[in-house]
């Protein structure tokens, strides 16, 4: 059941992303640190009801088919969304502009 939450998690934050995970394409200060700072808090008052049902769910077989196949449901959803389309990673051997801007290839 964590691992299928896990997988979750994984299709919803790389969902997006055109490039490659490994590689850098996240520049600093794209985003305001206040929102990530209220991201981090979202979190973390999610985190212990995220928790708690995920412990009931050990106890109880009804809950854990009702997660685990709600879990499953989401993941699978959530990654045809991202398999199903079109656009494909993309790989690109120059730099960001942003990066260009500060000349320190030259």
């Amino acid at each position: 059941m964590f691992a299928m939450f896990g997988l979750a998690c994984y299709q919803v934050v790389f969902g997006s992303w055109e490039k490659l995970p490994l590689t850098c394409s996240y520049l600093p200060g794209k985003s305001p640190m206040w929102m990530v700072a209220l991201r981090l808090m979202g979190l973390l008052t999610a985190l212990p009801l995220l928790n708690a049902v995920l412990l009931a769910g050990l106890y109880n077989w009804v809950l854990f088919a009702g997660v685990f196949g709600g879990l499953a449901a989401i993941w699978a959803y959530l990654r045809r969304s991202r398999t199903g389309s079109e656009v494909r990673l993309k790989y690109e051997e120059a730099p960001d502009p942003a990066i260009h801007g500060l000349n320190l290839g030259r």
